[in-house]
């Protein structure tokens, strides 16, 4: 008997999976509700792809950032912030100078969902947007904790198979990110092309996000100074084929496949 429920909606140009136990299926109308207005709001404020969002309107108006509303400038100076600790491997600003908050927004918005299924009292489950998936506080079951991380070719091409599984469980971890261009193309704004891949576990999904895709932009420049931080772990695909691990995903290995679907973090 299935243990848990999946609750599916679109947001942000890909698909929300928000897994939790079966016991929680009488509301999971309502939760779904709740969890796309958390989205929309999300979409709404941030979104670089819908024309009537406030970040466009505020590009169209022509106006400088510092007299933008302050949810804006927070998100800008948190990014500022992260762009110092990754020494500009992450950044808000595109190759044309204008400023991007898509790095930091889905991360934002995962831990947003989060929070709110810890506030309704649901003690286990994972929130997967796009393939970066934040799990609940408390993770016992196996069935929930475990991830796979596929090699970096497209599920849509048919070709795609897990190349290894971990299991949080038992770690401090919460979070697990994976950037690259297997799935949304060339969306990083790279300055080293030696690293096709990059999957970051951490305490929380924005150190994590932002870390994979300083690891894709920064190369081994950017994984030694990940390392040195110590805020996580790290599993990294070279162009050349190459894998390299930091040495704490080695505990992280889930010891056997277990009989039902893994989540994947692509």
């Amino acid at each position: 008997m299935n243990k848990f429920i999946y609750v599916d909606f679109d947001t942000m140009g890909t698909t929300a999976t928000v897994t939790m136990g079966v016991e929680h299926s009488w509301r999971a109308t309502s939760l779904r509700a709740q969890m796309e207005e958390v989205c929309r709001w999300f979409d709404h404020n941030y979104s670089t792809y819908q024309p009537d969002s406030t970040l466009q309107k505020l590009r169209a108006a022509d106006r400088e950032r510092s007299s933008w509303p302050q949810p804006f400038q927070q998100l800008a100076k948190e990014g500022s912030s992260w762009e110092l600790a990754t020494a500009g491997h992450f950044t808000m600003t595109g190759p044309t100078g204008q400023w991007d908050p898509t790095g930091l927004v889905k991360a934002k918005a995962i831990e947003s969902l989060a929070i709110l299924l810890h506030a309704q009292g649901i003690t286990e489950f994972s929130v997967n947007i796009g393939g970066d998936i934040r799990f609940s506080d408390h993770l016992d079951s196996s069935a929930l904790s475990r991830v796979a991380i596929n090699r970096p070719v497209s599920v849509a091409a048919g070709a795609s198979a897990p190349i290894m599984v971990l299991d949080l469980a038992q770690s401090p971890y919460r979070a697990i990110a994976t950037s690259g261009s297997a799935e949304r193309g060339e969306h990083i704004w790279t300055t080293s092309s030696e690293i096709n891949q990059a999957t970051v576990v951490a305490r929380d999904i924005e150190t994590a996000d932002v870390w994979a895709t300083a690891l894709v932009s920064g190369g081994e420049d950017a994984l030694q100074r990940f390392i040195g931080q110590g805020v996580g772990e790290a599993l990294v695909l070279t162009r050349d084929q190459r894998m390299m691990i930091t040495t704490g995903i080695s505990p992280l290995i889930a010891e056997s496949p277990v009989p039902h679907e893994l989540q994947k973090a692509c």
